[in-house]
This record gives C-alpha cells, structure tokens and sequence, in this order.
C-alpha cells in the first residue's frame, strides 16, 4: 500500500482505516470472519489509487465532473487489481467496491443504498471518510477529531452514511 499511499500523502492511511473500520465490527458484533475481510478490506480499498491522475488525488478544491469521473475509477480497480495479484476472496470485493457508496444512494460506482450495500462496505466509509478528515493531507490541514465526527453527523442527516454505524463511531469515540 505504501506506493498507493505516497501518491497523495497519505501514508498509514490503509492501516488506520483496516484497524478503525475492525474495531466498528467488533462493537457492531460481526463475526470473525467477517471482521477479518473488513480489516483486510479496509487496508487494501486504495490500492486502485495508482490510476488517478496525481494531479488529481493532491488537488484542494473541487473536481470538475470529468476529473471525478477519473477518481470513482478506483475502487473497480482495487477489486482488478488485487484478482491480479491472485486473491479470490468475493466478500472482500464487494465491500471494496461499494466503499463509496452513499447510505441514500448517491454514491458509486452503482449508485445502491441502505441494506443493499454490504455492511463492511457502511463500515469502510465511515472509517475512511474519519481518518481521511482527522489527518494531515497535502492540501489541507487534518481537522479536529470533535470537528470530523460533528461533519460526519451532518453527512449522515443527508444520507452519505449509516446512522447505526455513525452512532457506533461515536461510541468508539465516547464523543
């Protein structure tokens, strides 16, 4: 992960998002094997990050439609590229591929909602969106962990995450 990871300064990344998006399971009571393809899921969702553009991943501001177009590409290359490499575990696809879905359907790359997306996949996105917010970035500045968490809340009140796991961040948090 540490080549994916240097393209966008976000080394660590992979490791904090495996390890917090685990510990969400662990409260939610998933089970073993199930935990065990969260943290994997979690630790290897961004290695399809090698396609964007790099411009593009360390940019601040907005994306225009076509340059977004480009980034949602990632996560249907994580699954190509980890099938290459030789894993054949389809849990860990599906929750890789649907990390970027949104809890009331807006997200991608198909666009599903709710129960429709796997449970570690509601897991991974709120554990990524919390690291990603809560650390440092070439174009940003990491924000305040009550800040992050408050943002993330208001994210869920419009539908980007499941409020059942938001509720468990929280408690992981003891915000």
């Amino acid at each position: 992960m540490l080549p994916a990871e240097s393209l966008d300064g976000s080394i660590g990344h992979s490791r904090v998002v495996g390890f917090l998006s685990y510990a969400i399971a662990d409260v939610l009571g998933q089970g073993a094997q199930e935990k065990l393809e969260i943290l994997q899921a979690g630790y290897l969702a961004d290695v399809g990050k090698v396609i964007v553009p790099h411009h593009l991943l360390n940019r601040a501001g907005s994306l225009s439609k076509e340059e977004f177009e480009e980034v949602t590409k990632h996560s249907r290359e994580s699954v190509r590229v980890l099938r290459k490499m030789g894993y054949q575990n389809n849990a860990i696809f599906e929750i890789i591929e649907a990390s970027h879905e949104s809890f009331g359907g807006s997200g991608y790359p198909l666009g599903i909602s709710g129960d429709q997306i796997p449970m570690g996949a509601r897991i991974l996105a709120v554990a990524d969106t919390y690291n990603a917010l809560t650390s440092w970035r070439p174009y940003r500045d990491r924000w305040d962990h009550r800040a992050a968490f408050a943002e993330m809340k208001r994210d869920a009140k419009k539908g980007k995450f499941d409020p059942e796991i938001m509720e468990t961040l929280g408690k992981l948090l003891q915000m």
